[in-house]
């Protein structure tokens, strides 16, 4: 007697996996220098004393889409912030169109210079000069700074993610740019990154009075804190450097089964959707499971 038996293989397949990544690089920092500015364009010669300069430039941010297979892993770059003359440092996912660019620094020029603001993500502020460009798409440039003759110096704000840095106005530092509201990806309460840091100056010979503009977050803090990729704001203070906020890269797909590895997991609603994320304050590997 044969005994005939059939056999059923069940092969279980996992579909790609769909995911939204933000990627914020480091902010800039800045440099404040007592500058004597010249006034040779009046011809008159009658220098006089000016504390900060620019306000330095968020960190670029933006946010694509991607379809990843399973099995595939992903480098994970978070950018740090730029300290004194030193611009924040990009961030990176494996496969992004773009890297995130960091922020410009800001600074004040030494005795009798003026300067374009430093160009990044988002531009940092000018003193006297252009404030610095930007990264289309990832943020905005730099405020103008103000030279008057005989008058004042004012130093742009730096650009940010949500607007560009205010230019210097007659008696002191524009306001950085504003930023974004991280919540709109994550949820949660909300947190403002990638703002712009407030520029410094002021008018009159000697020791003149100093106007710093507001961080594009609101505050006046000089260092922004760790990964909110904020620009620093200039201060008033001979040769104190401030430095930026560091950056941060966060994955979000639907759903709240954890389907891939790296970072910081949670999940929760964002305008109704139940999303699961990967958040990065540090280098690391996101790989789809």
């Amino acid at each position: 007697m044969s005994i005939l038996q059939n056999f059923f293989v069940t092969t279980v397949t996992t579909s790609p996996l769909s995911v939204e990544v933000l990627m914020m690089a480091g902010g800039g920092g800045t440099l404040s220098n007592l500058a004597t500015v010249i006034d040779t364009p009046g011809g008159t010669d009658d220098n006089f004393l000016v504390y900060g300069g620019g306000g330095a430039g968020a960190g670029g941010l933006y946010i694509y889409s991607a379809t990843l297979d399973p099995g595939t892993s992903s480098e994970v770059t978070v950018g740090g912030g730029g300290s004194g003359v030193s611009d924040g440092s990009p961030s990176n996912f494996t496969g992004a169109p773009f890297i995130a660019l960091g922020g410009g620094h800001g600074k004040a020029s030494g005795t009798g210079s003026r300067s374009f603001g430093r160009s990044g993500g988002s531009g940092a502020g000018g003193q006297g000069f252009l404030g610095g460009a930007s990264i289309s798409g990832q943020g905005n440039p730099g405020g103008d700074g103000s030279y008057v003759d005989r008058i004042s110096v004012g130093c742009g704000g730096g650009g940010g993610k949500g607007s560009a840095g205010v230019s210097g106005g007659t008696n002191g530092g524009g306001a950085g740019g504003s930023g974004y509201d991280l919540a709109t990806f994550r949820g949660g309460s909300p947190l403002v990154v990638a703002f712009g840091g407030g520029g410094a100056g002021g008018s009159g010979a000697g020791t003149p009075t100093v106007v710093i503009g507001n961080n594009g977050n609101g505050t006046t803090t000089s260092s922004p804190a760790a990964n909110t990729g904020g620009g620093a704001r200039n201060t008033s203070s001979n040769g104190v450097s401030a430095s930026g906020g560091s950056g941060r890269v966060i994955v979000r797909y639907t759903g709240s089964t954890a389907k891939a590895t790296g970072g910081t997991i949670t999940s929760g609603p964002v305008g109704g959707t139940t999303y699961t994320f990967h958040d990065f304050t540090a280098g690391g590997t996101f790989t789809v499971t």
